[in-house]
């Protein structure tokens, strides 16, 4: 019986190739040669899916964009307006590893791009489908009176694009100067300069003091830790908490760890490197995983963890930074 191929997973896997390539070796790299190692498949397999090296390159990057759209789309389902537009511009800001990714591809174009008129039109073409988004929900919250007398659409849209774009790129070069916090930061100010003036007085006044960090450290048993996929239920609630978190702007960065089994040990004894397979001490529960979180004091974060996936199948423990 022939091998059934799914064409399209097929093609996906070769552009998600394509990505870590540009990733790890710059865009420069990223051969037709590299990609169809990093792929697994041969030169011929690349040629029937697709044209030519350019063709490759400017299909990986409409495909990340889509990825980053459709998950605007989930997480703005059920949003208005500012709501809405917060939430599309929290997923359009490299916040997270995966998002970090997506930033560096992003800038390996724009140098390509300088020197290729055809992923030049590409790229203004997905820069005016973005500017479309972000003037949509703009217009929305015009609509519902959310909006100062003063906002211009088109200007205050472009704001919001060179946003994205100025902190991709800082994050890709010096990522010490925007960690998730400060980005959040960045955008809030901006969309508080977009309400009416009444509007924007209720949000100093009623400003916090900076919140707490805290580490969400995740221990769960063996059983729990190695698996690679979560169950439905616990999948579904995971998604949940973290869109909440996110909306809060109490979620910084987190993400999951490997099992132990892939863990080395490292320590140096009298100069000498002291290399290990394994984690440092055999324990019934293992870390599975972290959160950084900012909360206005230990309540609000022992509220936070508790609503977590963890919390029901291991323990979290809730620490915070030395430096607050």
């Amino acid at each position: 019986m022939p091998k059934i191929v799914d064409w399209d997973a097929r093609r996906d896997e070769i552009l998600s190739a394509t990505w870590r390539v540009i990733a790890r070796d710059g865009i420069a790299k990223a051969t037709i040669g590299a990609i169809a190692r990093e792929a697994d498949c041969s030169r011929g397999i690349l040629a029937h899916y697709f044209d030519d090296k350019a063709d490759i390159l400017g299909s990986a990057l409409v495909m990340s964009h889509r990825r980053v759209g459709a998950r605007m789309d989930a997480s703005a389902a059920g949003h208005t307006g500012l709501d809405a537009l917060r939430i599309v511009m929290l997923e359009a800001l490299p916040l997270d590893e995966r998002r970090d990714l997506e930033a560096q591809i992003e800038i390996s174009f724009w140098g390509r791009a300088l020197g290729n008129p055809a992923l030049r039109e590409l790229q203004h073409s997905e820069f005016d489908r973005l500017r479309k988004r972000l003037r949509a929900h703009l217009a929305e919250a015009q609509a519902f009176g959310r909006l100062g007398g003063h906002v211009d659409l088109d200007l205050a849209t472009h704001q919001l694009v060179v946003l994205i774009d100025g902190v991709s790129a800082e994050r890709v070069l010096y990522p010490g100067r925007v960690p998730p916090g400060r980005q959040v930061d960045l955008l809030d100010q901006v969309l508080d300069g977009l309400r009416p003036p009444a509007e924007q007085r209720a949000s100093a006044s009623g400003k916090q003091e900076a919140g707490v960090r805290y580490m969400l450290i995740h221990c769960v048993g063996e059983s729990v830790a190695d698996r690679e996929d979560l169950d439905a239920e616990t999948e579904s609630q995971l998604s949940s908490w973290v869109q909440e978190m996110r909306d809060r702007g109490v979620l910084l960065q987190g993400d999951r760890l490997r099992p132990v089994s892939s863990a080395t040990t490292v320590r140096v004894r009298d100069g000498e490197v002291l290399v290990a397979d394994g984690p440092f001490a055999e324990t019934k529960e293992q870390i599975a995983g972290y959160d950084v979180i900012e909360c206005a004091d230990l309540d609000e974060a022992v509220d936070v963890a508790s609503g977590h996936p963890t919390a029901r199948l291991g323990t979290i423990e809730v620490r915070p930074f030395l430096l607050g």
